[in-house]
């Protein structure tokens, strides 16, 4: 009998592996049972049953019963669940705990003032969906102003998404200036600016590499001599390298 993936998923949600969730599933499904037929019936090697088994004996969610063969037997599950969910609530607690003494111990130390993001002059956005939730807090804790070097497409999808943090931002009088690469279309171009110019609102597109600007933006300094590669390149050496830096250091600031 094959498992529901959610099952399975529950389980390891409450704290066991992929595999002591199949095995723990197959005994309370097929009742007391050999390690011969839990392999077959979970389809796991007889070497992982045995691990497995002492692993989840040790949870007490297994038993061992005393006869010959040795066979053996799930607790109900819903006294399994109700145990799993006790381990993962005082696990909870120890880290709840640790967490309060924590940031007892950060907020402490006198040097906490120097990152308060209030004082910042601009917050660069980062990348990765993982820290959606930083990104809007950035904009909401920013003062002075924010850039936001974004690629076209993360521009055009993320619009919805954050567009009413910044026209907050833009509220309280903080100046948002966006960095985009260049849309498709002179069209998408327009109405990105008649949505996105205004007095604490400036856009800005370029037609390629705004991972390069971000990055100098950022600080990587070095970032500035690929972008004066890409001019040589595109000149075929012939644009005046101090010139070539000056201008792209007034187009990126």
């Amino acid at each position: 009998m094959a498992f529901e993936s959610s099952e399975i998923q529950t389980l390891i949600d409450l704290g066991l592996t992929s595999v002591q969730a199949r095995v723990y599933l197959t005994l309370t499904r097929y009742g007391p049972s050999k390690i011969t037929s839990i392999s077959k019936q979970s389809k796991i090697a007889r070497p992982d049953v045995y691990r497995t088994l002492s692993k989840l004996h040790e949870l007490s969610l297994v038993e061992q019963m005393v006869e010959t063969p040795i066979r053996f037997r799930a607790i109900p599950i819903e006294k399994g669940v109700e145990a799993l969910l006790h381990r993962k609530t005082q696990e909870y607690e120890i880290l709840k705990k640790d967490s309060e003494l924590l940031l007892n111990a950060f907020s402490s130390k006198e040097n906490t003032k120097e990152i308060q993001t209030e004082d910042s002059l601009f917050v660069l956005i980062p990348k990765k969906e993982a820290v959606i939730k930083r990104q809007i807090e950035a904009v909401q804790e920013t003062k002075k102003s924010i850039d936001v070097v974004l690629s076209w497409n993360r521009f055009y999808h993320g619009t919805e998404l954050f567009d009413q943090h910044y026209k907050k931002a833009i509220d309280r009088k903080v100046y948002v200036r966006f960095i985009v690469e260049n849309p498709p279309s002179e069209k998408l171009k327009d109405e990105a600016l008649s949505t996105h110019n205004n007095d604490f609102c400036k856009m800005r597109f370029i037609k390629e590499n705004p991972k390069a600007v971000q990055d100098y933006k950022s600080g990587i300094k070095e970032s500035l001599n690929f972008l004066i590669g890409k001019v040589m390149q595109k000149t075929n050496k012939r644009a005046d390298f101090k010139t070539a830096r000056e201008v792209l250091e007034k187009l990126i600031l």
